[in-house]
């Protein structure tokens, strides 16, 4: 399911059954970038694409046709400018300081794993 969502976003043809998993991905995607949904929607991309880069640190980096290691490639780069930004800082509130560090060090952490240039 996964490759033919990732397959997707390079024009190949996604089935209908697949079709709204491919909506959730291109959400996700969406809301990392600020501005363009909700504030809670861009904190829960920000989770979940942290755990996706996770899941990736599991998959041998030398197999880079992976389909997790592409999607996770697809939005690093919106992922590290969400959560380390120094003109805007990542926060959920004081309620969520040391969760909001765990989630940057975790993010850290794999992004390293990944790519550790």
């Amino acid at each position: 399911v996964v490759e033919e969502i990732v397959n997707a976003e390079s024009g190949a043809p996604c089935a209908q059954r697949h079709y709204k998993k491919k909506q959730v991905i291109d959400q996700l995607k969406k809301s990392l970038v600020p501005h363009t949904t909700g504030k809670h929607l861009t904190e829960s991309a920000a989770v979940t694409c942290v755990k996706l880069c996770k899941v990736a640190t599991y998959i041998n980096t030398t197999d880079s046709n992976n389909v997790v290691f592409l999607l996770v490639q697809s939005i690093i780069n919106d992922l590290k400018m969400l959560l380390f930004n120094p003109a805007k800082p990542f926060s959920r509130g004081q309620l969520f300081i040391c969760q909001d560090v765990d989630l940057m060090i975790d993010c850290f952490v794999s992004l390293f794993r990944i790519n550790p240039h």
